[in-house]
C-alpha cells in the first residue's frame, strides 16, 4: 500500500538520496518532501477534474445575505479545491465565488468540486507518479544543486501528469451533444 512516507521516499530516490523512513529523521531531503507534499498534492489535484477527487454536495444559503447583486450565499465545503460545476437549470452562469463564499440568486445548490482527497488508497498509480516526480523535481536543486538535473525531472514530471490526466479522461465517457432547434433554423 503506497503511503505519504513512500511517495516522499520514492520522490527523494529519484533526486540521488537515501530513502526516508520517518518524516522525523533529521535530514534535508526529509525536511523538504515533508514541506512540499501538501502544496504539490493540492496544486495537483486543482489542475485537472480527477475522477477519483470528486465530491457533489447540496448547499443551503446562510442567513446572511450579500450586500447587493445577489439575494443568497453559501459557504464552500472546507475540502474544495476547484468548484466544476453547480448543477442547477435555473442558475446558468449567474454565480460568483468569492472568498469562500458562492453567491447567487436561488436558494439552493447542487455543487460539484474536485475536494483535497487525503486518502492515498484511492488515488491512481500514474497519479502518484505524477506526485512523486513534481515532489522530486522541487527537491532537486535545494538537494543537488545542479539546474540540469532539476530540468529533466520538470520534464519528466510534466510528462508523467501528462499521462495521468490522459488516463483519467479516458475513463469518462465521451459527453453527447444535444440538438438545439436554433441549429437547424436556418435549414
Amino acid at each position: 500500500m503506497t503511503t505519504k512516507i513512500k511517495i516522499c521516499s520514492d520522490a527523494a530516490l529519484l533526486v540521488g538520496c537515501a530513502p526516508i523512513a520517518d518524516f522525523s529523521d533529521d535530514n534535508t531531503q526529509a525536511r523538504l518532501v515533508y514541506n512540499l507534499f501538501e502544496d504539490v498534492k493540492d496544486s495537483l489535484l486543482r489542475s485537472h477534474p480527477w475522477n477519483f477527487a470528486i465530491k457533489r454536495t447540496k448547499l443551503s444559503p446562510l442567513a446572511d445575505v450579500p450586500a447587493y447583486g445577489y439575494k443568497y450565499k453559501f459557504n464552500t465545503p472546507s475540502d474544495l479545491i476547484r468548484l466544476l460545476s453547480i448543477d442547477s437549470p435555473a442558475i446558468g452562469l449567474d454565480f460568483k465565488l468569492e472568498g469562500s463564499h458562492i453567491l447567487t440568486n436561488i436558494n439552493s445548490l447542487n455543487l460539484r468540486y474536485v475536494f483535497r482527497n487525503d486518502d492515498i488508497s484511492t488515488w491512481p498509480s500514474d497519479f502518484i507518479s505524477a506526485v512523486k516526480y513534481e515532489l522530486a523535481s522541487q527537491i532537486a536543486f535545494p538537494i543537488t544543486k545542479s539546474d540540469s538535473i532539476k530540468q529533466s525531472l520538470e520534464q519528466k514530471a510534466q510528462y508523467k501528469l501528462t499521462i495521468a490526466k490522459l488516463a483519467n479522461s479516458l475513463e469518462n465517457p465521451s459527453q453527447r451533444l444535444v440538438s438545439n432547434p436554433l441549429l437547424y433554423a436556418r435549414y
